[in-house]
């Protein structure tokens, strides 16, 4: 592999885990020196902290993060004293990356993307073939309710070839990528890396009462309505079905490990 890769990844109140997410990348980093550059940002969204949530998490994130810094496990840390939109807690991340001429950019969510070695490498090997696409999804295989089901629903762009189109400029909502040409990733060709090349764990949907609860209030106010929902008698989370009927669609097929 003789490509460079910036990873620009984003957290807050992400600790429980961080450092299994961290790992793979950290190991990657050491087999392949100056081919992994990862470049990361703690900040909070103004739809979280309208919620009654600080800017900084209390919950060790930035302690853990710090440390990964200090031992250089990460190249590049930001922490914003701000609430900031995704895009532009992502855009911190950029100018770092940018800087050591990276080829492709790895948008990574410090919260819930658990690759392994494999995945990473695979997919490495995947995009090199399809050198003149300029934006890759990837599908999750994104835990619901607990780590012992999923589904396969969800698949999302995190890889772009920053050698096309004069290269990335910045992204301009949410997780979405502008070229220094003006052209929008989204309006250009996309290609979705098959399963049997990497089906990704994405603990997206699993976890405590809270952080569920705040994911769900924060998916409301950002996008104005969540398809997931707590049931409170239950006391756990289940598709909303009045999201699904709504817009008359299927309710996901959950599988089970």
């Amino acid at each position: 592999m003789n490509k460079k890769i910036g990873i620009s990844a984003i957290g807050y109140e992400c600790k429980e885990h961080l450092w299994e997410v961290l790992s793979p990348w950290r190991e990657l980093r050491i087999k392949y020196p100056n081919q992994f550059f990862i470049s990361v940002a703690h900040g909070v969204f103004p739809e979280t902290k309208s919620l009654g949530f600080p800017i900084l998490s209390l919950d060790g994130t930035i302690q853990d993060l710090e440390l990964c810094y200090n031992s250089g496990i990460i190249d590049d840390l930001n922490i914003l004293q701000y609430p900031a939109y995704e895009k532009d807690i992502r855009n911190t991340t950029l100018p770092f990356l940018f800087s050591k001429d990276i080829d492709y950019l790895w948008l990574l969510d410090l919260q819930d993307e658990i690759y392994t070695n494999k995945n990473i490498l695979s997919i490495l090997d995947f995009i090199q073939q399809e050198s003149f696409i300029p934006t890759f999804k990837i599908n999750f295989k994104n835990y619901v309710f607990d780590l012992n089901h999923y589904v396969d629903d969800f698949i999302a762009p995190r890889i772009w070839n920053n050698e096309l189109y004069n290269g990335i400029d910045k992204f301009y909502y949410d997780n979405d990528i502008l070229f220094k040409n003006g052209s929008k990733a989204n309006s250009l060709s996309i290609k979705t890396i098959p399963k049997n090349i990497a089906f990704v764990n994405h603990l997206s949907w699993v976890g405590s009462k809270e952080y569920l609860n705040r994911k769900i209030e924060f998916q409301k106010k950002h996008y104005g309505q969540c398809s997931y929902r707590w049931n409170d008698k239950k006391n756990n989370l289940e598709f909303d079905l009045d999201y699904y009927k709504k817009y008359n669609i299927l309710v996901p097929e959950v599988y089970s490990n």
